[in-house]
């Protein structure tokens, strides 16, 4: 787990997930290399991948809940990025989203949650300014309180978001997301499905007592960080082995987690209901 400012999370779908949930970084001091590129990531199939064929002829829980509908009286926004800055706000969208190639974020990024790890290059949204700190705990190190306000603005800004209209905005680009999605190795298969499988992963998320402890990361592999003291991984080796996501969960505090999984919920609610 590399030293670096957060993320996101941002599940905005999550970044806000999407919105995330996605948003965390760790900020690094040193950028050691990333684990895997996307293209690497994409030879491993889904963890929720259905067999072949049934993604394109089944109805996901999120298709099944939109009926067919007249177009809309106004034309929506041409693009993704539009329809962010319309939903969102310009002020918010800068200051949180990253806009460039989002589809393509999100996708990578939803699918390495549940991953052991979820390379920051890929990230939908902007890191949080700051550096992760940890505190002497007798001889242990523990993630300091500090931390978590670190994330106080961002999980601030979650709350104010309507999860019906990320909803929707998700439902009018899906097929974006969808093509972005099998363009990583994943051709036939529904991100509908695998974000809803995410988005569960997430909330299944068990909290650990606080402080946590920390310690140096071994570092593996001949390429050895110029800095190893700034590469800080959990100390309990069965949590150190959870997804990218569950261990971003809980880097962010137990307060912000709950209230993330709190949105995450909703998120997830709207998109199985009916518009």
């Amino acid at each position: 787990m590399k030293q670096s400012s957060v993320w996101t999370v941002a599940l905005l779908l999550l970044a806000v997930l999407v919105s995330g949930l996605y948003w965390w970084q760790l900020e690094s001091r040193t950028e050691p290399p990333d684990p895997a590129p996307a293209s690497a990531v994409a030879t491993v199939p889904p963890v929720v991948a259905s067999a072949p064929g049934a993604a394109a002829s089944a109805a996901t829980p999120i298709e099944a809940a939109v009926p067919a509908a007249p177009a809309p009286a106004a034309e929506p926004p041409s693009t993704l990025a539009e329809s962010l800055t319309q939903a969102f706000g310009r002020k918010a969208v800068l200051q949180w989203v990253h806009v460039d190639a989002f589809a393509h974020r999100v996708a990578v990024t939803v699918d390495n949650l549940a991953r052991p790890h979820a390379p920051s290059r890929f990230w939908p949204v902007q890191p949080t300014p700051g550096r992760f700190a940890t505190k002497p705990a007798g001889k242990a190190n523990v993630i300091a309180a500090a931390n978590a306000r670190r994330y106080s603005a961002f999980v601030d800004w979650v709350e104010t978001l309507d999860m019906k209209q990320v909803a929707g905005l998700y439902r009018r680009h899906q097929p974006q997301f969808q093509r972005a999605f099998e363009d990583l190795g994943y051709p036939g298969s529904s991100f509908d499905k695998r974000l809803m499988a995410v988005i569960d992963h997430l909330l299944e998320t068990a909290p650990l007592a606080e402080p946590i402890e920390v310690k140096l990361a071994r570092v593996k592999g001949p390429v050895q960080p110029v800095r190893p003291w700034v590469m800080v991984e959990f100390a309990d080796e069965e949590v150190e082995e959870r997804s990218s996501g569950q261990k971003l969960m809980l880097r962010i505090g137990k307060d912000n987690a709950r209230r993330l999984k709190a949105k995450l919920a909703e998120l997830r609610v709207a998109l199985t209901q009916p518009r």
